[in-house]
């Protein structure tokens, strides 16, 4: 095992660098296209604000527009007039905002109170009395409509649609010197407000619309993805440039373009074929802001969608905010993945790093900022499981084949002591064989035999030492009785004689009478020990080692 570890981290370094190479080089490609993508819009936008329609048009709309604010001078007038007309509208706008929303809804009538009389006059024609769809008003013209505005609009609004289905722009706005929103191609409720003193001058378009009145030509700036109420508070990103004649350099007015997420995603997503650009099965590329707001939508969110949303719902995400991304189709603007804007900007908006993404995977992630005027960054990751397979599939090969060795080894070693096992045994049992033989027979004259010169045979010399002492004190044993049977002998014959002789003398005194009998007591404890070391040394000649 010793032997793979500087393979094994060899391998590790490598696709480290590779995947690290391979999520760059995507992130150069995307960073590239978002780049040309921009730049397209960006020349779109100055081309079409040059255009003798526009700038002669946003001329003319806006000296009609302040005609308008001349002659309608009683704002309750067309508020009676369009009464009946605002409760259909505002029940048909919160139906949709609400669908888009999680559930909230907004008071129409309170925002259009706001407006000046002009400016409620161009939503009374072009909103409440629009025949059209909701979501379709911009296919109305005001043909039928008898003014000097309304007739100016029905000669641009065919240019300006037309131009805005062969774009990738959600609307078209035409805001006047005064900031007053003058034309809109979707004819939503900003139009006729006013950016500077109406009701949406808090929102991003405003904000972009101050920026761009004071600066020159041919200058395009942008404005972040925010919520943007008169567009059912979907969230929304707006181009702006000024509106300038060519030849006077007269300045009409500026020109917006509200810029729809869907090409943005479709960069993102490499049209939803992450396979093909080296993202595997995990893999993705999407945008955050400084913030950790998502700019682009998940691949999650494409593939699985359902899940998604079960996945928000069980990390905490308030119920609205699910249900307002399921509507609207994306979770721009909702999402926030603050692990990963915290890495992004500790390291200045650009590395390399693994972290727990929002999925709760450990991935792999390149990251950098997106070369355009706003604060987004570019991230393009994959899981690691996935990016160090082949690392991952090589240690397993690794184990698979040291579990094999070792379990030959094992096997081998089971059938090696098998063997040894059967080898040492039947020596054993001849050893053991050998020795009760030994026992049965009493033949101490035997030894058993010795072939080999290892542990069993120092076993065998043992015994057989063990045997050759026995013999030895065996031997000294019978010898040691015989010549004890003969002292025997020899004592209890001069115990009869003295007690004769002591008889004979008439028993001269009780103390030699005493000693008598002591000497007999002794003689008859001798015969006893004498019969015994004869039975003994019987049984002792009767074995074959003596």
């Amino acid at each position: 095992m010793a032997v793979q570890i500087p393979s094994i981290n060899h391998v590790d370094k490598v696709l480290t660098q590779e995947n690290s190479l391979k999520l760059s080089s995507i992130r150069a490609t995307l960073n590239e296209e978002l780049h040309l993508y921009f730049k397209m819009l960006f020349n779109e936008v100055v081309i079409l604000s040059q255009s003798p329609s526009v700038y002669n048009g946003a001329e003319i709309l806006s000296a009609d527009f302040e005609d308008m604010q001349t002659q309608i001078k009683d704002g309750k007038v067309i508020s009676d007039m369009s009464k009946k007309h605002l409760v259909a509208f505002e029940g048909d706008f919160n139906k949709e905002y609400s669908y888009l929303n999680g559930g909230e809804k907004v008071n129409v009538e309170e925002y259009l109170n706001k407006a000046n009389p002009a400016a409620l006059k161009l939503q009374y024609d072009f909103l409440l009395n629009n025949p059209q769809p909701l979501l379709s008003k911009e296919l109305y013209h005001g043909n039928n409509l008898n003014y000097k505005y309304a007739k100016e609009h029905a000669k641009i609004h065919d240019f300006f649609l037309a131009f805005k289905e062969h774009s990738f722009f959600y609307d078209l706005l035409v805001v006047d010197n005064n900031g007053v929103i003058i034309y809109s191609v979707k004819k939503e409720i900003d139009l006729g407000t006013s950016l500077k003193t109406g009701p949406f001058k808090d929102s991003n378009v405003a904000a972009l619309y101050e920026k761009v009145s004071k600066n020159n030509a041919d200058d395009v700036f942008f404005s972040d993805y925010e919520e943007y109420l008169p567009s059912y508070g979907l969230p929304s990103l707006f181009i702006g440039t000024p509106i300038y004649d060519p030849k006077s350099l007269k300045r009409s007015g500026v020109l917006i373009a509200q810029v729809s997420l869907k090409e943005v995603d479709k960069i993102m997503s490499f049209n939803h074929k992450w396979g093909d650009i080296g993202l595997g099965q995990t893999g993705e590329a999407y945008l955050i802001d400084e913030e950790g707001f998502i700019r682009s939508d998940l691949r999650l969110f494409h593939t699985d969608r359902a899940k998604y949303l079960n996945d928000l719902r069980e990390s905490g995400y308030p119920e609205p905010d699910i249900l307002s991304i399921a509507a609207r189709g994306t979770a721009v603007g909702i999402q926030r993945i603050p692990t990963l804007s915290n890495v992004v900007n500790s390291t200045d908006g650009a590395g390399i790093s693994t972290y727990t993404d929002y999925k709760n995977n450990q991935v792999i992630a390149v990251f950098n900022t997106v070369q355009l005027p706003i604060d987004w960054n570019i991230v393009i990751q994959i899981d690691e499981d996935e990016a160090f397979a082949p690392l991952i599939a090589i240690n397993n090969d690794i184990w698979s084949i040291t579990i094999a060795i070792i379990g030959a080894m094992v096997l081998a070693a089971l059938f090696i002591g098998l063997y040894l096992g059967t080898l040492v045994s039947r020596r054993v049992l001849k050893l053991i064989k050998s020795v009760n033989e030994i026992v049965e027979t009493k033949d101490l004259t035997k030894r058993v035999a010795i072939s080999n010169d290892d542990e069993l045979t120092a076993l065998a010399k043992s015994v057989n030492q063990l045997l050759g002492a026995l013999q030895y004190t065996h031997q000294q044993t019978i010898e040691s009785t015989d010549e004890f049977d003969n002292l025997a002998e020899k004592i209890m014959n001069m115990a009869a004689q003295s007690k004769e002789d002591l008889n004979a003398e008439d028993k001269k005194t009780q103390e030699l009478v005493d000693a008598g009998n002591h000497i007999e007591e002794l003689s008859s404890k001798l015969r006893g020990l004498s019969r015994n070391f004869k039975v003994f040394a019987r049984e002792a000649r009767r074995t074959r080692g003596w």
